[in-house]
């Protein structure tokens, strides 16, 4: 389950399927102080139609803190916001089953290994997309619009899932994903066997394959109008 500090400004993605849980405070701020007995409260509107229907809807649980007085009760307007927010909401029936997620569990198998690319800057290499670290991506060399990643495992390995992450929102100028298509393929000894792909991925992306032992992986690429950026591609081994 993914926490959300929604006081801190953290947002529950419109089109999110994990189970998630969302915090924020019916009061000004964390923690009972002496001018909540007669202080702002959350408007029920806010509490019911901006916040609980859509998280709901998104899978997420609404944590609403009320905080307890010094006496360890709950002060009058407190108890009377509550009552007015629950005869405000309406139950809206059992949700929609969620769609399977993968979990890591396992190191990823090509950290650190020999990679190549079909291109890239002459201060950006191919190891920026294999290094264990996020903050740093390896992107085509300009005017590409397709082109590839390559890992040498050094040796057979088995694995049954891949990931990708695309660093969307990391700058104000990659708010969305600049990739139109994408595809995982192992090398089998004589040709490249596609294992898994598809059109424009989430940020992260992580799928499940049948168990497959390949010593080499490649990753295609074709851009969208912009330049996309890889800031880690992952291959792993999970229990079944």
């Amino acid at each position: 389950m993914k926490a959300f500090e929604q006081n801190a400004g953290q947002k529950v993605p419109v089109d999110s399927d994990v189970p998630a849980l969302s915090c924020v405070t019916l009061t000004d701020g964390w923690f009972w102080k002496q001018r909540d007995a007669n202080g702002h409260l959350k408007a029920v509107t806010t509490v019911v139609e901006e916040w609980l229907d859509p998280l709901n809807r998104r899978h997420c649980n609404l944590i609403l803190n009320a905080p307890p007085t010094r006496e360890g009760r709950l002060a009058p307007n407190v108890v009377s916001r509550l009552e007015e927010i629950g005869k405000a909401w309406k139950h809206p029936g059992s949700m929609a089953k969620l769609s399977e997620h993968v979990v890591i569990t396992t190191r990823n198998l090509a950290k650190g290994k020999p990679i190549h690319a079909s291109s890239y800057p002459d201060t950006v290499g191919p190891d920026e997309a294999n290094d264990g670290d996020f903050r740093s991506s390896w992107y085509l060399d300009e005017g590409q619009t397709s082109g590839w990643l390559e890992v040498d495992l050094g040796k057979q390995e088995s694995f049954n899932v891949v990931s990708l992450v695309e660093p969307v929102g990391r700058w104000d100028d990659y708010p969305q994903s600049r990739i139109r298509s994408y595809r995982f393929q192992h090398w089998n000894g004589a040709n490249w066997i596609t294992l898994t792909g598809g059109e424009t991925p989430a940020p992260t992306t992580i799928l499940r394959i049948p168990r497959v032992s390949s010593q080499k992986v490649r990753l295609l690429l074709e851009s969208s109008k912009e330049m996309p950026h890889i800031a880690e591609i992952g291959l792993y081994d999970e229990p079944a």
